[in-house]
């Protein structure tokens, strides 16, 4: 794993890192600030769509990637750490699209992973603010269709960016859904939700790519189901939790 994440770093990709860190500062100027949002939306947006089309190679590579990146820019809490995690995702997204990382499926694996990460963060500090369940099961149900979207290319293939076996995607996404709604009820703080359902669709993700390259196996899923229940039980000890 170590010599993957090594390939996926060299040789640095040096536009792609420029463009990421410019992307990820415009964000915190704009959308982060006290600007209009939609003013300062459309900024960051523009900006964006800039930095993924020029120069336009491979254009339709990451379309539904970068549309992601796009909706996550628009939901995630409006502090300097999502600057930098915004800046994460697309600077996997232009390597992938511009073929800068030697080791692109690896690479699409950690993007889907942040990706996880960032929305389970905006949607549990989303419901803080609603008073619906209706308008936060709209949302995890939006969130659930775009992990669709996502999981649907792994493993990731530079030949289609995507792959054809599109229930085991969608069977990927119901149990997402089904593991957010699930923590959405239980009494935990916002961040310690967002880690759950983060750890649960990681587990979900690298299951579906490990049976779509023919690399699961009844041990992995026990190492798995272990992984994920350790990560459980650190969050309900950390939330003051009897185990």
């Amino acid at each position: 794993m170590a010599e993957k994440l090594r390939s996926i770093i060299r040789p640095i990709p040096w536009s792609s890192l420029l463009k990421a860190a410019a992307l990820g500062l415009l964000w915190y100027l704009t959308v982060a600030s006290n600007l209009r949002f939609g003013t300062s939306f459309l900024i960051f947006a523009a900006g964006a769509l800039i930095a993924y089309f020029v120069p336009p190679f491979r254009p339709r590579a990451l379309l539904f990637p970068l549309s992601a990146a796009l909706l996550l820019a628009a939901v995630l809490p409006r502090q300097g750490a999502a600057a930098f995690l915004l800046g994460c995702v697309f600077l996997l997204v232009l390597g992938i699209k511009d073929l800068a990382f030697l080791d692109r499926e690896t690479a699409y694996e950690v993007l889907v992973f942040l990706f996880i990460f960032g929305g389970s963060w905006s949607f549990y500090y989303a419901v803080l603010n609603w008073i619906s369940l209706l308008t936060a099961g709209t949302g995890l149900l939006l969130f659930s269709l775009f992990f669709y979207g996502l999981a649907n290319a792994l493993p990731w293939r530079d030949a289609d960016g995507g792959s054809p076996h599109a229930p085991e995607a969608a069977l990927s996404a119901f149990l997402f859904l089904e593991a957010g709604a699930s923590i959405l009820f239980l009494p935990l703080d916002h961040l310690l939700q967002s880690l759950l359902l983060f750890a649960a669709g990681v587990f979900v993700a690298v299951m579906l790519a490990k049976l779509r390259g023919g690399q699961i196996s009844e041990r992995g899923l026990y190492y798995g189901f272990g992984i994920l229940a350790i990560a459980a039980g650190f969050v309900l000890v950390f939330a003051g939790w009897g185990i």
